[in-house]
């Protein structure tokens, strides 16, 4: 087993923490835009109707 510092241990759980802190919000902010632009489309959608109408 490797000896480390426990400073160095600490860092490097510091570090890998921070990324997964930073993946998890990219990905909650991600599902949320996707989650929103699916609201849009769907309050949007032309359909079949409209289009006859608007003809």
């Amino acid at each position: 087993m490797i000896n480390h510092d426990n400073a160095d241990v600490f860092g490097i759980y510091f570090v890998l923490a921070m990324v997964v802190l930073v993946a998890l919000s990219a990905l909650v902010i991600a599902c949320r835009r996707d989650k929103k632009a699916d609201e849009d489309f769907d309050r949007y959608e032309v359909t079949e109707v409209d289009r006859g109408e608007i003809r």
